[in-house]
This record gives structure tokens, sequence and C-alpha cells, in this order.
């Protein structure tokens, strides 16, 4: 099941919206960005510091494993897949590489609830914007 997150990553708009995805399935994050920055490379960082987090996945290199990016150079947005989301899918960066200067970017986070049922535990997770 893929889940599709409808929140625009930008610095200037203030909402924080949220979106539960359970354990197991995919999230995707669309990222947009300024038409100054299309021909530049755009990745997913994973990690709560935008200095220290790990590159999980490029526009400029194939996708594999539990990570996928696609850009839409038209429309100024790309997206990033997370399949399989996990507890430890909690911290993340959609960040525009910048030739010569410093890269610029975006956080949101994955957190996870349990939620209690008929003798179940469900992993459940809010994906939020800051």
């Amino acid at each position: 099941c893929l889940l599709l997150v409808l929140f625009w990553l930008l610095q200037r708009h203030g909402s924080s919206p949220q979106v539960s995805v359970k354990a197991g399935d995919s999230v995707s994050i669309p990222c947009l960005y300024h038409p100054k920055y299309t021909s530049h490379v755009k990745y997913l960082c994973q990690g709560y510091s935008f200095i220290s987090c790990s590159c999980a996945v490029k526009t400029n290199q194939q996708s594999s494993g539990r990570f996928l990016i696609s850009d839409d150079r038209e429309k100024k947005v790309f997206t990033v897949t997370i399949k399989d989301v996990r507890e430890g899918d909690t911290d993340f960066w959609c960040i525009v590489e910048i030739n010569r200067g410093r890269d610029v970017g975006t956080y949101f986070q994955v957190s996870v609830t349990r939620v209690v049922g008929t003798g179940a535990a469900e992993e459940i997770y809010r994906c939020r914007c800051r």
C-alpha cells in the first residue's frame, strides 16, 4: 500500500500536516524546489542533523533498496519514497545540492506510535514537517 503524503516542504509554509502510515507500508514525500534548482541534483538524507545526515538516495544515481527518488522538473517537485517503513525511519531531509555552495534542505519527521487494540500491537507512523 502506497500512501502519498500531501504536504509541501517549503520553508515559507508554517503548517505541520500529519499522516499515519502503518508499519511495512510505503510513504511518498513531495519536495518542492525553486525553479532555479531545476537542473540540480536532489537527494533524501536520513538523520536529525542536516550536517551529519546520511544520503539515502540521489536523483543522479539509480534508486535501489527501500528508498526511491524521482524528479519532475516541469512541476519543480522531487518525490522521495520510503518503502517498508520501519521504527528507525524517523528523521529525514529533502535536499537540493548546490554547486560551490551550501546545500539547501527541508526537514521532515516520521514518528511512531503504538496503538493497542484487540490484544495486538500495531505500529503507526506520523509524518510532520518542521
